[in-house]
């Protein structure tokens, strides 16, 4: 995040125009822990890969949000998505298994 690339690119191209995007899942919205990320499981990770997925997740939204605040001075947008929730043409050439699912 202090790489000195993205200030650079953000000083040779219009406000807004470069953009950092960050996933994360669905997943982590809905399950959220209660008492948020237990801050020693860095450390020791828990044995539950879903819980260790989650936190991958979340981890990201905490990057996302400190990246735009160390670069969103010089134009660029530092932001996370949900992939499952994005409307593309990603399945424009596979109409069958679109219908399946």
């Amino acid at each position: 995040m202090s790489s000195p690339l993205p200030k650079s690119c953000g000083k040779h191209s219009e406000p807004g125009t470069v953009h950092v995007v960050w996933t994360h899942s669905q997943l982590s919205e809905l399950t959220a822990p209660k008492d948020g990320i237990i801050m020693s499981e860095p450390d020791t990770p828990p044995k539950d890969q879903v819980k260790n997925y989650n936190n991958s997740k979340v981890g990201n939204w905490f990057l996302a949000s400190e990246l735009a605040k160390r670069v969103g001075e010089f134009g660029i947008l530092s932001v996370t998505q949900n992939p499952g929730n994005l409307k593309t043409n990603l399945m424009r050439n596979a109409k069958g298994m679109y219908y399946a699912a």
